[in-house]
């Protein structure tokens, strides 16, 4: 509308010129104020006009200038949005990747530690296990050394008893038919005996616990026959005495008052015979706890002809501290011993089961200890674990999804969330384990982050 005023004004004077002429009856000196009038107004209008036009030029280069400066305004604007959406996506992801990263390396340390740990751990069980397997193994050998020796010690008694008495006719008809031999010197009746010692030795199965000692002719030594070792480090003595020539006129004798006679004076034989064994104090020769000697007679009837005619000789031998024997009761002494021998072995066994008992109840005990080491620290790994996850959870998630909701990017991938462990390792009992054998260390957590 303004770019049209000087034309307007051109049109107004023209009307006003007219109308002068119309109103030209007037006085000339109106006409000339009129016209002078018209011309400063017209000056003045020219004037505004121009005044005007500057004004719009100005306008429009002002609108033009705002134009390009919102335009530049839109621009930055955008321009900053997309740097802002990046830099708070990257910023966003560089700090979920540092935490991520201070997570993995705090619980990679705690890791290692557990891990070095646990094979320590497991490489000591290991140890325990297979020193376990091998005292079980040993216990197990032992036992059935055990009752294999407890079952062949009873087994083989009753046929030691049985053979007892097919030995004890065996060495009667021996002793009868050797009876002739036996009239020879004293010297080759003493040699049978120790034969004949020897013999029951081995029937009673004795014979790795008896030292037999060989008399020399010429040696004026005096040593018994054999010494029977007992368990306790016990030992027993034992003489051969065979006492023969007047039981051998007693019975070779068809007058019965000669024939006692001479029973009779081989009673007092064999008393005497006692009696020089007994100051020879075998005891005290060859050591150990036993205080008596056994006087061992090898036939049957000439100790029973011997106890016939001396009553008390038995008692008499008692006192001295000399027990006198035949080859059954001397059977039965040695098999007393044997049986003791096996009661000796029996007890040694018990005695190295309980002791590997007793170190299969330790090594038990310290694999229970080192089995509640590893659950404690599993534990502890695991509420580790479960304070960094609350900690991204309840620190680093939030803040993040609201990072997104302000950069309008909700609709893009969102952070893992993740899940906590809610497994606890079994304790073991408590009478398995020693609480002052496990450790009190604390394992450092991962911290949470401040507001």
């Amino acid at each position: 509308m303004e770019q049209y005023w000087p034309f307007i004004v051109i049109v107004g004077s023209i009307i006003g010129f007219a109308l002068g002429v119309v109103f030209s009856r007037r006085s000339i000196g109106d006409l000339r104020n009129n016209l002078e009038q018209q011309e400063a107004l017209t000056e003045k209008h020219i004037s505004e006009s121009r005044e005007a036009r500057e004004s719009l030029a100005r306008t429009e280069a002002e609108r033009d200038a705002s134009k390009d400066q919102l335009r530049q305004v839109q621009e930055d604007r955008q321009s900053l949005k997309e740097t802002f959406q990046a830099f708070s996506a990257e910023q966003l992801e560089k700090n979920r990747k540092q935490f991520l990263d201070h997570a993995e390396q705090r619980l990679g340390a705690s890791e290692e530690k557990h891990v070095s740990e646990l094979e320590k751990r497991h490489e000591s069980i290991e140890n325990q296990f297979l020193l376990f397997k091998d005292q079980m193994e040993r216990f197990q050998d032992q036992h059935q050394k055990i009752e294999k020796s407890r079952t062949e010690a009873f087994t083989s008694l009753n046929e030691h008893v049985k053979q007892l008495s097919d030995q004890t006719l065996k060495v009667g008809e021996e002793a009868r038919s050797l009876s002739t031999a036996l009239k020879g010197s004293s010297q080759k009746r003493g040699k049978w005996g120790e034969m004949a010692l020897e013999n029951i030795c081995e029937m009673a199965g004795m014979t790795e616990h008896c030292d037999f000692v060989r008399q020399d002719q010429d040696s004026g030594d005096k040593r018994p026959d054999l010494v029977v070792r007992v368990p306790g480090e016990g030992k027993i003595p034992i003489d051969a005495k065979v006492p023969y020539s007047d039981y051998e006129r007693a019975i070779e004798s068809n007058d019965p008052e000669e024939r006692d006679r001479w029973f009779v004076a081989h009673g007092k034989t064999v008393r005497a015979t006692m009696i020089e064994l007994a100051k020879r104090d075998y005891p005290g020769q060859v050591g150990g706890r036993v205080d008596f000697t056994v006087m061992f007679i090898p036939i049957e009837s000439v100790a029973a002809a011997a106890f016939a005619a001396q009553p008390d000789l038995q008692e008499e031998a008692i006192k001295k501290k000399i027990l006198i024997t035949t080859p059954v009761t001397l059977i039965a002494l040695l098999k007393t011993v044997a049986i003791y021998w096996q009661q000796e072995r029996l007890a040694e066994n018990a005695q190295k089961i309980g002791e590997e008992a007793s170190q299969l109840h330790d090594r038990l005990k310290k694999f229970c200890e080192h089995m509640g080491k590893v659950g404690i620290n599993l534990n502890r790994a695991v509420k580790t674990y479960n304070d960094a996850v609350g900690s991204f959870e309840g620190r680093v998630i939030p803040k993040a999804r609201t990072i997104e909701n302000l950069t309008a990017k909700a609709g893009g991938d969102q952070l893992d969330s993740l899940k906590s462990l809610d497994g606890v390792a079994r304790s073991m009992s408590p009478e398995l384990v020693d609480p002052t054998s496990i450790d009190s260390e604390v394992i450092d957590h991962v911290p949470a982050e401040e507001d």
